[in-house]
């Protein structure tokens, strides 16, 4: 689903999705590859991408829109599809 950035910040509480590789062990005790589907409101997203600019010490303040787009950038989130009818 393609929702622009600035629609998202209308939406707080929508959620995006994204996706992690992992590793896993297998019962034959090998490591696998396996990816976890996550989800993050977009109220959190930004406040994690605020978070993770002050841990790096990045100097400037940046708005909402900036950190929701770095962290869809960063995470290749996208809008989580509303199945709703």
């Amino acid at each position: 689903m393609n929702v622009s950035v600035e629609d998202l910040l209308k939406t707080p509480d929508r959620k995006l999705v994204f996706v992690e590789p992992w590793t896993r062990i297998s019962v034959e005790g090998e490591e696998v590859s396996c990816c976890v589907e996550m989800r993050i409101s977009v109220r959190d997203a930004i406040a994690y991408s605020r978070r993770r600019c002050h841990e790096a010490k990045v100097e400037g303040l940046f708005d909402d829109e900036y950190l929701l787009g770095e962290f869809m950038a960063v995470h290749w989130a996208t809008a989580e599809a509303d199945l709703r009818n």
